[in-house]
């Protein structure tokens, strides 16, 4: 692979997958809230 000789590559791959399960985190962190409060009222 070429992409293995490059580091940097890897590096942005890692970024961006812990973008990635932070923003379905607060996905489902708001979907949470969201289901929470429709109870309550």
């Amino acid at each position: 692979m070429i992409y293995r000789t490059i580091p940097s590559v890897d590096i942005i791959a890692a970024e961006s997958q812990k973008v990635v399960t932070e923003v379905a985190t607060f996905l489902l962190y708001i979907s949470y809230l969201r289901r929470i409060s429709l109870i309550f009222n």
